[in-house]
């Protein structure tokens, strides 16, 4: 971040202290790098007690005169106008109320004009643009993170107008002592103060808590809340990549924390080009630059210091505090569907996901008879696995290629009784001997389909596994949607997965056609209608049309349907099987609303309808989408 008058108000004491339980403990969590009574070489502040830290005003960005209040600008904007310079309001989550909240404040001491009538209307937009900061950051990790702002009954952003004495905007101090008096207090709100002062830029509080769970101090309700203040020469820089809001409101939530990465003493960061970084002064402070200077305007140019929505396992922010995290941000901006109409399964990976799968239609130990394992990178060889694992009355479980992941060992030691047999889709190249190995070490049977390509693969399946049914359904091998619409339908009838060349039939299947010539046939999907013109077709003008049409023929007034990505196979592939158990056809949709015409024809012409499944995350299905689909579900 270019140099900007922030400054991080950091309290480590007194209450921080008490949630470690522990003194050692709690000792513990006070960062190296500050010793001294907790603040090092920062300065200690008191607010009602506890001990605090801060390291003071800094420069303002470039152009900007904090002691110029809004709305005087002495220069152009340094940066074109960002996509985080929203224009509308914040989003309007649950009832506005409940639950941990950000209050909006206008506070002005009593020295200087109340201008509320002029600037709460502009508050509401900053507040969005604050908002979009931390959203659009999120996005571009494939996620959603929205500000839970406290809002109205008409879902405007609720501002309150505060009158603070002629001191209370001296410093942070006096601004959060005079809150507290006020009742702005409540340990289940975060405050973002728009303060009519010039006195300085930006200042934050937040808890030295680096504990990735819950109870983070900078998350909890047991500890006085933080505040962050922004004064008037500083509002609304988000047009110009500089929003102070998002980066005081980001330390409240407990970022940059000490022992990140890329950490300074004074709880920023050092790699730019990043909302929470800059030139602040700390000792030995080494500037590098790893990301454009476009990504100023966002959170966490790495994504390994602060903020991000899935860490990879193991690293910092997998197991340190990730404002990410924070029960101050909601993951949608759509209240959630109704439980009794839509359940969503998901894990934080496609192997969590088929587990979750699993465990939702095998919920007791021992319940499956048998299980089968599929490749979680390579759709080939798993798109037949889904009739498979219907027929043998068991669970599609998805691993990696060179060894049996740990979770997917318990979930087959869990779901299986002792000596059970697993099926692998594949050869080596998907799921490795080593993979095998690890479930025989579990004392299972391991049976193994493969063929010398991926239509030899489900050729073996149909005819070594599902005793060659005289009901096929063909579809392309090249891509996955098609097969996966029909895995399901398979399962119905009793039928196996047959895979074409693309537009042309694959030798495989052809000698397969060849050897059961009685086999009714259905083609899914324009290239496995061209492939075998013969066959009894299914192919509507996308992915989602054909997925419509065959749940449309295949299934007689079904109760429950799946849901699942049409861009992705992996969830849809372990969805598939358990959709089948439940009787119901596998509908695709794609990561974002709208729903697909077809699929909303399909669920209206279906009275019989009372519930649908989701399989996967907000990540390939977005809770707008859920929210959309339940709400097509009548009652």
């Amino acid at each position: 971040m270019a140099a900007t008058a922030l400054a991080a108000l950091a309290l480590p004491g007194t209450p921080a202290m008490s949630l470690a339980g522990d003194p050692a403990e709690a000792a513990a969590h006070d960062h190296a790098g500050h010793p001294n009574g907790g603040c090092g070489a920062l300065e200690a502040i008191t607010v009602d007690g506890p001990v605090g830290c801060t390291h003071g005003p800094d420069p303002a960005p470039p152009g900007i005169d904090i002691s110029q209040p809004w709305p005087a600008r002495s220069s152009q904007p340094e940066f074109e106008p960002t996509e985080a310079a929203a224009v509308g309001s914040v989003p309007c989550i649950g009832d506005g109320v409940s639950g941990k909240r950000v209050q909006a404040i206008y506070a002005h001491p009593a020295d200087r004009p109340n201008r509320a009538s002029q600037v709460v209307p502009q508050i509401r937009t900053w507040a969005a643009e604050t908002d979009a900061v931390i959203n659009i950051s999120a996005q571009k990790r494939g996620a959603t993170r929205h500000v839970r702002f406290v809002t109205r009954s008409d879902c405007t952003l609720d501002v309150k107008v505060v009158t603070l004495t002629a001191q209370g905007d001296d410093n942070l101090t006096n601004t959060v002592a005079e809150l507290r008096l006020q009742g702005f207090d409540r340990t289940d709100r975060k405050y973002l103060v728009w303060m009519d002062s010039t006195v300085l830029c930006g200042i934050a509080s937040l808890y030295i808590d680096d504990r990735p769970t819950k109870d983070n101090a900078n998350n909890s309700t047991t500890a006085p809340p933080t505040v962050a203040r922004v004064d008037s020469g500083c509002w609304g820089l988000a047009s110009r990549g500089q929003s102070v809001e998002a980066h005081e409101l980001v330390h409240g939530l407990g970022g940059v924390q000490p022992t990140a990465p890329n950490a300074t003493a004074n709880s920023h960061c050092n790699d730019e080009s990043d909302r929470m970084c800059y030139a602040d002064g700390s000792p030995g402070y080494a500037e590098w630059t790893r990301c454009d200077v476009a990504r100023e305007a966002l959170l966490d140019c790495g994504g390994d210091d602060y903020f991000h929505p899935s860490p990879p396992a193991g690293s910092y922010l997998a197991t340190h505090w990730n404002t990410a995290n924070s029960d101050l941000l909601a993951s949608s901006d759509v209240p959630p569907p109704p439980p009794d109409k839509l359940t969503r399964l998901a894990g934080s990976t496609r192997v969590e996901t088929a587990i979750r799968t699993s465990r939702d239609a095998f919920p007791t130990a021992d319940s499956a008879t048998a299980a089968v394992l599929a490749s979680d990178r390579s759709f080939a060889d798993a798109l037949p696995g889904v009739p498979l694992a219907s027929a043998e009355d068991g669970p599609l479980l998805l691993n990696g290629r060179d060894r049996l992941d740990p979770a997917v060992a318990q979930e087959l030691q869990r779901v299986l009784p002792a000596r059970a047999t697993v099926y692998l889709l594949g050869g080596t190249g998907a799921l490795g001997d080593a993979v095998a190995r690890g479930v025989q070490a579990l004392g299972f049977t391991t049976t193994r389909f493969a063929g010398e390509n991926r239509y030899a693969t489900a050729v073996a399946i149909a005819e070594h596994g599902l005793g060659a049914p005289d009901t096929v359904f063909e579809a392309t091998g090249h891509t996955f949607a098609d097969a996966l619409t029909g895995g399901s339908a398979a399962a119905a009838v009793g039928g196996a997965i047959l895979l074409t060349d693309g537009s042309t039939q694959s030798v495989e299947t052809a000698a397969y056609i060849a050897r059961h010539p009685t086999a009714r046939r259905y083609a899914l999907g324009g290239p496995a209608r061209a492939a075998d013109p013969a066959a009894t077709a299914f192919a509507g003008r996308d992915r989602y049309a054909t997925a419509s049409a065959v749940a449309r023929h295949f299934f007689s007034g079904p109760r429950t349907i799946g849901v699942a990505s049409g861009l992705s196979f992996p969830d849809a592939l372990a969805g598939g099987a358990n959709i089948a158990i439940r009787n119901g056809p596998m509908l695709l949709v794609a990561r974002e609303a709208p729903l697909p015409a077809a699929t909303v024809d399909y669920v209206r012409s279906q009275s019989a309808i009372d519930h649908s499944v989701v399989y996967g995350g907000t990540g390939v299905v977005s809770d707008r989408v859920a929210y959309e689909l339940a709400n097509l579900i009548p009652g």
